[in-house]
């Protein structure tokens, strides 16, 4: 498990590197800095060798809360990565606090979970996530028959009590319960069939940096 500023070093992610695995403790509060690290690939329309991502959240300094175009630019940064990463890579998310849970990129595996997916049992036991051994296929943790998060601290559309705008003019949500997507935004990326509303789901990593940038710097 390396640091984010241990990963900024490394070199990591490049497309000659032959890494399957990388596993990342990030703080939720500098997920732009992760995202920095792979738009050259984005700007190269080149992909790496990752096929799992770990990402372990923490938040020293407590949970920052984001208004709804933060939390698009943050959804459109994790795709942005997803993009950038072997064709069938995926995205597991975990952490030991307990109010990042509900925040926006955990619900991000009800959403796509083609892409992403976390890891509750890590969750639960305080620990840090480690890499897989050589010998072992890599882990997809399965979302299917777990509750998801209420998102009491998510701010825009991906709340699940505000679900209803992107399941359909005739869904009924139930929070706190898995819901399958008509299609997920990696379909609506191809087709060009997403609901108005999330255009977030068509912002690169480049836009979503700039969205985020200029967020912060109206905050100051």
């Amino acid at each position: 498990t390396v640091s984010l500023k241990s990963l900024s070093l490394l070199r990591l992610i490049t497309e000659s590197s032959q890494l399957e695995e990388l596993v990342a403790e990030v703080e939720a509060d500098e997920v732009e800095h992760l995202f920095k690290l792979f738009l050259s690939l984005e700007l190269e329309n080149r992909r790496c060798s990752i096929r799992r991502l770990a990402i372990h959240l923490s938040a020293p300094h407590g949970v920052f809360s984001l208004n709804s175009t933060q939390e698009a630019a943050v959804c459109a940064g994790w795709f942005g990565i997803a993009g950038r990463l072997h064709p069938n890579a995926f995205i597991v998310f975990s952490t030991s606090s307990t109010q990042l849970p509900e925040t926006v990129p955990f619900q991000l595996p009800w959403v796509d979970s083609n892409v992403f997916t976390v890891d509750m049992a890590m969750c639960t036991t305080g620990k840090l996530p480690k890499s897989t051994p050589l010998r072992k296929p890599l882990d997809f943790p399965c979302t299917e028959f777990l509750e998801r998060p209420n998102g009491t601290l998510v701010a825009g559309d991906l709340r699940p009590s505000a679900s209803v705008s992107w399941l359909g003019p005739n869904a009924t949500p139930h929070v706190g319960k898995v819901q399958p997507l008509m299609q997920s935004p990696s379909v609506w990326r191809t087709h060009g069939s997403a609901d108005r509303s999330w255009n977030w789901v068509n912002w690169n990593l480049e836009e979503a940096l700039k969205v985020l940038a200029h967020n912060a710097k109206h905050r100051r």
